[in-house]
């Protein structure tokens, strides 16, 4: 077997590896996507976020092993290693992500009930105190004024009934 073929054989096992890491990346898509529904625009935005860094490593994959240059059997050698992804360990991940779902439901509860809520309940309760606080202070403020308000008007019919109501 003469150098260019055991280079070429090489290319394609390191591709079908690549393949195979690009079905890893994708299953973190796929795997949202069975835990939230998703508009179609997200689904778009997550595809443009799956094609774009694999058109990357693809295209310096082929720099580093092959020149720049796209061969054919690299090509293929990735959709091998993408399918048998997909066909493997890709199916086990679909069988299992219901239950994986359910686990990280729990985790999210328990880390939200434990560490999220109760400095969240403090938090409300200071702001319900400072509110109570802070309303308390304004309508005594409001009485002041009222109280200030009358007292002038006092002071002003006292001050008219002295001059004799303007007669």
């Amino acid at each position: 077997m003469d150098q260019a073929n055991l280079t070429d054989s090489l290319v394609f096992l390191w591709s079908v590896f690549l393949g195979f890491l690009f079905g890893v990346y994708y299953e973190f898509f796929r795997f949202l996507r069975l835990g939230f529904r998703h508009p179609t625009a997200l689904v778009a935005l997550e595809d443009l976020l799956f094609f774009l860094p694999t058109c990357a490593v693809y295209i310096l994959f082929t720099f580093a092993f092959s020149d720049g240059v796209v061969r054919m059997f690299s090509l293929i050698g990735t959709l091998l290693g993408f399918l048998f992804y997909l066909v493997t360990l890709g199916r086990l991940f679909v069988r299992m992500s219901d239950s994986l779902w359910r686990a990280v439901r729990g985790v999210v509860r328990f880390l939200v009930r434990h560490f999220l809520l109760p400095p969240a309940r403090i938090f409300m309760r200071c702001l319900r105190k400072m509110r109570r606080g802070i309303s308390r202070r304004i309508e005594r403020g409001k009485a002041r004024r009222r109280q200030k308000a009358l007292c002038r008007q006092k002071d002003r019919l006292l001050l008219a009934a002295k001059r004799g109501f303007g007669l």
